[in-house]
C-alpha cells in the first residue's frame, strides 16, 4: 500500500515536500482508522498515524536515492594479474650503517 500511494505521489511531483506524507497519512487514517490507526490495547498512539508517516517518508527517500554505487570496482587489466607497486626515490628504510 505504501509503495502505491508513493508511486502516485512521485508521479505528481518528483520531490514531494516533508508535509506531503504527514497530510496523505493524516487523511488515509481519518477515513480507515480501524485499519491503519496507531492503537495498542485500544489508546491511540502519538497522533495516530506517525508510522504511516514514517514509511512513507522512507519509501520517498529509497525511490530518490540514486541507482549508481558509491564505490566503484577497479577496472581489471588483461594484461597483468597484480599491481606493481614503484620504488619510491630516496626509501625511508635504508640508513647509512654506522662504524
Amino acid at each position: 500500500m505504501v509503495r502505491i500511494v508513493v508511486s502516485e505521489m512521485m508521479k505528481v511531483c518528483d520531490c514531494p515536500s516533508k508535509k506531503s506524507p504527514t497530510a496523505i497519512a493524516k487523511q488515509m487514517v481519518g477515513k480507515y482508522p480501524a485499519s491503519l490507526q496507531d492503537v495498542i490495547e485500544g489508546d491511540v498512539i502519538g497522533t495516530g498515524y506517525d508510522s504511516l508517516v514514517k514509511q512513507i517518508q522512507n519509501r520517498i527517500e529509497n525511490v530518490k536515492r540514486p541507482n549508481v554505487p558509491k564505490i566503484r570496482k577497479r577496472i581489471r587489466t588483461e594484461d597483468s594479474d597484480t599491481e606493481e607497486i614503484p620504488a619510491e626515490k630516496g626509501q625511508w628504510f635504508k640508513t647509512p650503517m654506522a662504524v
